[in-house]
């Protein structure tokens, strides 16, 4: 496994080298992961495989942090910017899929981690 941890720009690149050549598709989902008290980190994952023309099948996956989310804030601002990333992150993923004339799959979004209180 190719993993590259929060590096979207070398994964999108590595895309355009190594594509997904099996059945053309990129997975994707987000996770939201749980941080501290209620705050929750939100990822973009995404992956696919490739085979080399002499070689083993290769999966190749994206895990991005993309911001967090306070339900305690004063203000929504963390968690706009954090949906702006999202967004972000997902046109240039789908623009270098695209590039490649494959497609994105894209998941439900999971939830990983505890539920924790506010006291």
């Amino acid at each position: 496994m190719v993993m590259f941890k929060d590096d979207f720009d070398t994964f999108c690149k590595y895309l355009a080298v190594r594509p997904p050549n099996g059945d053309r598709t990129v997975h994707q989902h987000l996770e939201d992961r749980h941080l501290e008290k209620a705050i929750r980190g939100m990822y973009y994952l995404a992956h696919y495989r490739h085979q080399p023309d002499a070689g083993e099948v290769i999966t190749v996956a994206l895990d991005q942090y993309c911001g967090r989310v306070d339900p305690d804030a004063q203000t929504d601002a963390e968690a706009r910017a954090t949906a702006h990333k999202i967004k972000e992150i997902h046109q240039r993923v789908v623009d270098a899929v695209t590039a490649v004339g494959a497609t994105v799959h894209e998941g439900p979004v999971k939830y990983t981690g505890e539920v924790l209180l506010s006291p």
